[in-house]
């Protein structure tokens, strides 16, 4: 139900604006033609009125076409000839009140074949517009017509190049020709025949030395390690860890807390830990 309302809305705006455009335009054809008409010059009339009824009446019609699309195409075409036709007088008479013209009058002087025909082409724009297919014809003329051209220069340009090496490659030809019968003159190769060389027998390889051992020099007997003397003193290795962030020594049970890293297994203190957030090794700062 919210669907047909909404596309019943859409309909009622697109029908507006389409009637409200192709009366303003049928306002707008009707003071352009009273004044071009009125000037009394063929060429104006063929330049400017015929053109602009004919593009313009295609706009509206495409307008038509696209906005009013719930209806049949032969609907929007009377909806768009009701909607021209209305504003077409009023902007007419506008037209020939500026010009302080008589319609009779300029209706005899110009002829009824002009305005006829400005009123033909008009209908034929409101046609078009509604039937926009005969457009890909044209339009793919167009598209060809850059492709054809550059074709056809290049066709024109390859044909005089041709022409205008023809005499150096002949003169070329003709130099070379007796250096290729000189080349095919030349005496053939004399094959050698192969000789053999005799056998050499293989000297056996000396053998590889073998590795020297490292001997380690054993403490004589009765000897004592200098690390271990009769006077009670010993040497004893300890490793320290030291915190990354403060380089002080972190104790077994330290008061200020400790903190190992879960990526490294770096120890830091609590403390600060907590005043950088991460660990002080380069491994999570790059």
């Amino acid at each position: 139900m919210q669907k047909r309302q909404g596309a019943n809305w859409w309909f009622r705006i697109g029908l507006t604006l389409s009637l409200g455009i192709g009366a303003a335009w049928g306002f707008l054809l009707g003071v352009i033609l009273g004044r071009v008409n009125a000037q009394m010059s063929a060429l104006a009339v063929i330049g400017a009125a015929m053109p602009a009824a004919f593009g313009g009446s295609m706009i509206v019609g495409l307008l038509f076409n696209g906005l009013v699309c719930a209806w049949h195409k032969a609907a929007r075409l009377l909806a768009a000839l009701l909607a021209v036709a209305v504003g077409m007088p009023i902007g007419l008479a506008l037209g020939l009140s500026e010009q302080q013209l008589d319609a009779v009058q300029l209706f005899n002087a110009t002829g009824a074949l002009t305005w006829n025909t400005e009123w033909l082409l008009a209908m034929l724009g409101l046609i078009a517009g509604m039937w926009p297919g005969w457009t890909r014809p044209p339009l793919r003329l167009l598209a060809r017509g850059p492709r054809f051209a550059l074709e056809l220069s290049a066709r024109f340009f390859e044909t005089m190049g041709h022409a205008f090496l023809w005499l150096p490659s002949r003169l070329w030809r003709a130099i070379a020709r007796p250096f290729e019968y000189l080349g095919q003159l030349r005496p053939p190769r004399i094959a050698l025949p192969h000789i053999e060389m005799p056998h050499r027998p293989s000297l056996p390889r000396p053998p590889a030395p073998r590795p020297k051992r490292r001997r380690w020099l054993k403490p004589r007997a009765g000897a004592r390690s200098p690390a271990n003397h009769g006077d009670g003193l010993r040497v004893m290795a300890v490793v320290e860890d030291r915190c990354p962030y403060c380089l002080d020594v972190i104790k077994r049970n330290d008061p200020r807390g400790v903190r190992v890293c879960d990526v490294c297994g770096t120890p830091h203190h609590a403390d600060c830990w907590s005043i950088t957030g991460k660990c002080q090794v380069p491994h999570l700062n790059t």
